[in-house]
C-alpha cells in the first residue's frame, strides 16, 4: 500500500561485507513473480544489495542468518 509495485516484502537494511542490504520477496509455495517484481530484484542485485526469493518461512529465516551471521555472532 503506497509503495511502487514489485518493491519486495522485506528489506533489511544492514549492510554486510558484500553487499548494501537484503530485499526479500516472500511467496506461498505456489507462488509465482509479477514481471515488477522480477524487475525489481533484478534492478537491486544490479545495484550492490542481495535478492532473494523464499517460498517457506524456514528458509526465509535460513537467507536472514545466513545474510548477518556475523552480526548475530558477535563478530561485528
Amino acid at each position: 500500500m503506497g509503495v511502487r509495485p514489485g518493491v519486495s516484502d522485506l528489506f533489511l537494511a544492514y549492510p554486510n561485507a558484500f553487499y548494501h542490504g537484503l530485499w526479500l520477496e516472500l511467496k506461498s509455495e505456489k507462488g509465482k513473480l509479477s514481471d515488477s517484481q522480477s524487475n525489481w530484484l533484478l534492478l537491486m542485485k544490479g545495484v550492490g544489495y542481495a535478492t532473494y526469493i523464499s517460498y517457506r518461512i524456514d528458509d526465509s529465516i535460513e537467507i536472514i542468518n545466513n545474510y548477518i551471521g556475523d552480526f548475530l555472532d558477535g563478530k561485528k
